[in-house]
């Protein structure tokens, strides 16, 4: 099965990237263990968020963003549901360090490959299947679980979209988005212009970066709403800062 990515879809991925990564000091891909060095600023955890919004939009699920400063349990939806995502050339396999396989737990784990502005959902398998039968492969980055794609069982199999009550644990607040926010972010993420929260006694605070350097206004703003500031404050900035009348 294959999706669209929309443009929206795109922004929405690295907007999720930026506020996860940033908020727990996560910036730079040459500093972690990965497949993707050389890659632009944040490109594996946007990769990574294709294939969430991909999913959500599938299953109607909401995507878990509510690990801000803390990185998630190895879950990105309810139910134990871990999404993957690959942009290789050829039709990828299901593979993560074997370090992080034994760190962080899910029960089931989703393929996806981005290629041409399209999402394929290759396939998915449960951490049972991958604990009987997985290989241990090393591409030079560690050892790797490896779990073949024609191993892996259709998404439309996957019976738990459809047995389980939808009462979900990742409840995200309300947020008002219209096309200037979508448009403000654009241009802000373009001219190297972030914002992030960073938790601060059961709250946020906003800090924004301009060209790598951190500022913050230091007010406080709740879980239920700091979602909407973040959205709001770039539709600020690019208002501010932008100096194209168009």
């Amino acid at each position: 099965m294959t999706i669209k990515i929309s443009e929206r879809d795109h922004l929405l991925a690295k907007w999720v990237a930026i506020i996860k990564s940033y908020s727990v000091g996560c910036t730079d891909t040459k500093n972690s263990q990965n497949f993707f060095e050389g890659k632009e600023h944040l490109y594996r955890s946007y990769l990574g968020m294709l294939g969430e919004v991909g999913f959500a939009r599938y299953s109607g699920l909401k995507m878990n963003i509510d690990t801000i400063g803390v990185g998630d349990d190895g879950t990105d939806f309810d139910y134990g549901i871990q999404v993957k995502c690959s942009d290789s050339k050829n039709k990828p396999n299901l593979m993560f360090p074997v370090t992080q396989y034994k760190r962080k737990h899910a029960e089931y784990y989703i393929l996806t490959w981005y290629k041409n502005q399209m999402l394929e959902f290759v396939g998915y398998t449960t951490r049972g299947y991958i604990d009987n039968n997985h290989k241990i492969k090393n591409y030079g980055y560690g050892d790797t679980v490896f779990v073949s794609h024609n191993e892996l069982k259709p998404i439309q199999s996957l019976e738990i979209l459809e047995t389980m009550p939808r009462k979900q644990q990742y409840k995200q607040p309300t947020v008002n988005t219209q096309e200037e926010h979508y448009k403000a972010f654009k241009w802000c993420d373009e001219n190297n212009i972030r914002i992030y929260p960073k938790p601060r006694d059961g709250q946020f605070i906003l800090v924004y970066t301009v060209d790598g350097v951190a500022h913050t206004t230091n007010k406080l703003h709740d879980p239920k709403n700091y979602q909407q500031a973040i959205w709001d404050f770039y539709l600020f900035l690019y208002n501010k800062l932008n100096n194209d009348p168009n």
